[in-house]
């Protein structure tokens, strides 16, 4: 049966159905009047500290070192990856874990720079450079800047742990560290100089490039025997190598010297240049390692061991029975005094004839 109702109306609506939306309306601004104002960055910003919040970073009152100071900025820089904040969250997040004295620096120096506007425009790096500023006087910014001048790595630590060294006080110096490219050439130019001479002609973008390519060499050579010892802690065989290729140079460097005695400038000139190739041969082999007898660093068994000459290695004689010492010391090579005792006899006669006691002369 059809439906009559609407005759007349199919191209239009009905009354009912003009009522509907109209309702709807006034649903949806009923509701939205009812609740408050919702700022979506504020939303996000509640979020992000509530879980800031729940992993409990340590708060910051005051640094008796700028060691100190720079640890807590280390510390805050892990929560701030691990939740992935923005950076306009960051410097909020920090210094809601401010307390005391960093607390009351912090008011004025808000307070300083507009008050609550400027924390809306203030980065991290920002923050960061504030506070680093506030708690590094400037004789200790002094103090780094000269340190990071000269820094070079140390004969008792691998690159890595110069990296380490190196990264720290370059987050100290700030800009004048300069870009990534600039400190990893200031980086590799702090090497070891066996290590630095591998890498002298190599290029780097950053870093973390430098020390990979160093460690490998560091490895490279503590694989191949350069610092290995036996079960009796000597040092083994590849450092001797190296040290007997050094002495042969040396004494090839004496033969050719006295080859061009008289000749005048001639030999100090050809003597400068083998000289100087001569400190290249050491500057590219690694440091022997401290003998765990004596305390020194040579490269083959220690004579104290061997009971060998501290001269000439030979285990034939002492040191002060050395054939090879030089010829303006006395040398004993006879061994020790056989000197006998002395005699004296007299006659009976003699004897008669001589008051008092007979005593040697």
């Amino acid at each position: 049966m059809v439906n009559t109702r609407h005759n007349g109306q199919l191209n239009g609506s009905s009354d009912d159905d003009i009522e509907i939306p109209n309702l709807e309306a006034m649903v949806a601004a009923t509701i939205a009047n009812m609740l408050p104002v919702i700022n979506a960055n504020e939303v996000v910003s509640r979020i992000i500290n509530d879980s800031f919040s729940k992993l409990k970073p340590l708060s910051f009152s005051s640094a008796a070192s700028p060691q100190e100071a720079e640890d807590w900025i280390t510390h805050v820089e892990k929560f701030f990856e691990v939740l992935g904040c923005g950076d306009e969250f960051k410097a909020r997040l920090a210094t809601f874990k401010l307390e005391g004295d960093a607390l009351n620096w912090w008011k004025a120096h808000k307070r300083a720079k507009g008050g609550d506007v400027y924390m809306t425009t203030c980065t991290w790096a920002e923050f960061r450079n504030n506070f680093y500023k506030w708690y590094f006087p400037d004789s200790e910014q002094q103090r780094f800047e000269r340190e990071y001048n000269t820094i070079h790595q140390k004969e008792n630590e691998n690159s890595g742990e110069y990296m380490q060294r190196f990264l720290r006080l370059s987050s100290f110096v700030g800009p004048i560290a300069g870009d990534a490219s600039r400190q990893a050439q200031h980086f590799k130019w702090g090497l070891k100089g066996w290590v630095l001479d591998r890498l002298l002609n190599t290029e780097f973008a950053d870093v973390s490039a430098v020390n990979d390519a160093a460690r490998n060499i560091e490895i490279f050579h503590e694989g191949s025997g350069y610092n290995k010892r036996n079960r009796d802690g000597v040092t083994t065989i590849g450092v001797s190598q190296a040290e007997t290729m050094i002495t042969d140079v040396q004494i090839r460097g004496d033969r050719i010297a006295s080859l061009l005695v008289g000749t005048g400038m001639t030999v100090r000139v050809k003597v400068l240049r083998f000289s100087r190739s001569l400190l290249r041969v050491h500057s590219w082999l690694p440091p022997p390692p401290l003998c765990p007898t004596c305390g020194k660093p040579h490269p083959v068994p220690c004579h104290r061991i061997t009971g060998a000459c501290f001269n000439c290695g030979s285990t034939n004689h002492k040191v002060k029975y050395c054939p090879k010492r030089n010829p303006s010391e006395p040398m004993n090579t006879a061994g020790p005094s056989t000197t006998s005792g002395r005699v004296f006899t007299t006659t009976r006669d003699q004897a008669a004839s001589t008051s008092g006691t007979i005593t040697g002369i």
